[in-house]
């Protein structure tokens, strides 16, 4: 019996110290993926003759997707004075690079390249810039454009509404809101006209409820007289606030004129979706969790999840046994942010003490 039970005992010391290795591996292979803000499918072309160099189309490529991270993770304004930043300042904020296409046609080389930008590294280069960083988070809101041409009985919200039919006509590639626009429906139009003297006011539930969306922006467009006063309504994150504005001699039925104005609008609108991303290094929240580290799942999840989060500054293993593991973080944010985030994904969390688990 003596015997057996110290077998027992190496046989728990050998599952530990295996588990503890696979555990160890799968820190590496998560953590080797983390930190970096990607840009995919960057396309270049040059011309194939006797002045032909490779160095000359990586840097092509190396400039454009510097310009679409920063159209992505800060504010409209930053992009005039971004765009003469030295070429060798750019190449120091990349980890790596891949080509996913290159073909030669027609005396010409076409390539897509794929560029990894360290995330630190680009935080601080913008900070140094008096720039902040926005975490670039694509987001689903529910769009209502209701245009009134003159009289209000003139309500217009679906077929002949230049704003409702355009709008999604022409995205950009680097938008971070997906504009979900409803449905045309007999019922909506009734619902509308019913609340036509009270739109202003009018709180657009009816429609979150139908399509499912938290995030909203209602555009109620009064057009006469070639004037034109837009108020709009937004709620994301749930910040509401209401802007409203006038505009002289508008064209909307001029097809160039109202494709322009619709892309300020839409700048306008991602603004104040990456002004509530902001990423805000001068706080530092530490955070202390365990995890039981059995639940090999569990931690690869936990590690990809915190690999995804561009409000975690850093975060390692503090210590573990052959029960739990336990986790140091460095957080840009409030433990409200934090905790809603990893409910989002799945992760429970607990708070106890000054350590939090994940159940």
């Amino acid at each position: 019996m003596f015997y057996l039970n110290k077998f027992n005992k190496y046989i728990r010391l050998y599952i530990f110290f295996l588990g503890s290795i696979l555990f160890l591996n799968l820190i590496l292979t998560s953590n080797s993926y983390g930190n970096t803000f990607k840009i995919i499918n960057i396309e270049v072309s040059e011309e194939f003759d006797l002045n032909f160099k490779k160095e000359k189309i990586y840097e092509k490529a190396f400039r454009k997707a510097f310009e679409e991270l920063i159209s992505k993770i800060t504010i409209s304004e930053n992009k005039k004075r971004l765009k003469n930043v030295n070429i060798f300042d750019v190449k120091r904020l990349i980890d790596s690079f891949n080509i996913g296409e290159e073909e030669f046609m027609h005396n010409k080389y076409f390539a897509k390249f794929n560029v990894n930008f360290n995330r630190k590294k680009v935080i601080f280069f913008l900070e140094n810039q008096n720039i902040y960083t926005s975490s670039p988070q694509k987001v689903d809101v529910l769009f209502i454009p209701i245009l009134i041409r003159g009289k209000k009985e003139e309500l217009i919200i679906f077929e002949n509404n230049p704003f409702y039919k355009n709008w999604n006509e022409d995205s950009e590639k680097d938008s971070l809101i997906n504009y979900v626009l409803p449905i045309e429906d007999i019922e909506d139009r009734k619902i509308l006209m019913s609340n036509i003297d009270m739109l202003e006011e009018y709180d657009f539930r009816e429609f979150l409820n139908k399509y499912n969306l938290e995030n909203y922006i209602t555009q109620i467009i009064y057009f006469e007289n070639n004037n034109l006063r837009i108020l709009t309504k937004i709620n994301l994150k749930n910040d509401k606030s209401t802007i409203s504005k006038n505009y002289k001699d508008i064209q909307i039925d001029d097809q160039v004129f109202l494709n322009r104005f619709i892309n300020e609008l839409k700048i306008n609108y991602e603004d104040k979706w990456k002004k509530l991303n902001v990423i805000n290094t001068s706080i530092k929240l530490p955070i202390n969790l365990s995890l039981s580290s059995s639940s090999y799942k569990k931690i690869k999840l936990f590690e990809k999840t915190l690999d995804g989060f561009d409000f975690v500054y850093e975060f390692n293993i503090d210590y573990f046994d052959n029960e739990n593991i336990f986790y140091n973080i460095v957080y840009n944010g409030s433990p409200k942010n934090f905790l809603t985030q990893m409910d989002d994904r799945g992760l429970v969390v607990e708070k106890q003490n000054e350590i939090w688990s994940i159940k």
